[in-house]
């Protein structure tokens, strides 16, 4: 089961969390600006997220980086919770959107380091089913997110909704954390284990 792979669990994990994210975020920019009068500016602020994960990913993806792996990856979760934190401090449309896009600014590379991890700790020939579980963890997480924060938001309003986000955000940047040294530790033993003349960094997001 690849999932008993060291160090895909928690990866995989974390991607559903981030999943959560998504589909609290969505749910809550549209209860935010609808409270606000301005529902139609909800798919500018979703856009402005969106453009800047898609142009945060091709600058990282442009640089050649020499940080262990594992780092980075747990760097770009906390960066996450981090930039979460920003939605209790919005009150309009123009902040929220300004914290979209520093959100949005930590997605692709979070998901292009947790890809290419998967691609390092997994048999080459089972490589798609790793990247299946990483796809399917973000399917899971927004279904599971936008209910649970959709749900909260009914009783509680759009801050609620914010709140949701954040706790998801929060406890991937924690397993991220808990599990660095064990992800660290299994990527050294298959690259110690791994035929020297392959390329497993050409993991593509």
């Amino acid at each position: 089961f690849i999932l008993l792979t060291p160090g895909v669990a928690a990866i995989v994990v974390v991607n559903l969390l981030i999943g959560c994210v998504f589909g609290g975020v969505d749910v809550s920019v549209v209860a935010a600006t609808t409270d606000w009068g301005f529902r139609s500016a909800s798919g500018i602020i979703l856009a402005a997220f969106s453009g800047a994960s898609g142009v945060a990913g091709l600058l990282y993806g442009a640089r050649h980086w020499r940080s262990p792996l594992p780092g980075r990856f747990a760097t770009g979760v906390i960066a996450l919770f981090l930039a979460t934190l920003g939605l209790h401090l919005t009150n309009s449309v123009l902040v929220l959107t300004g914290i979209g896009v520093l959100i949005g600014l930590t997605v692709a590379p979070t998901f292009i380091n947790g890809n290419t991890l998967i691609g390092r700790l997994v048999l080459r020939e089972r490589l798609t089913e790793g990247l299946s579980w990483m796809g399917t963890g973000i399917g899971i997480g927004v279904a599971v997110g936008s209910s649970i924060a959709g749900g909260v938001i009914d009783t509680g309003g759009y801050p609620a909704g914010f709140a949701v986000v954040t706790g998801f955000a929060g406890r991937a940047a924690l397993i991220a954390v808990a599990s660095w040294t064990s992800v660290r530790r299994a990527e050294r033993a298959v690259s110690a284990a791994d035929d020297p003349n392959g390329d497993r960094d050409t993991v593509l997001n």
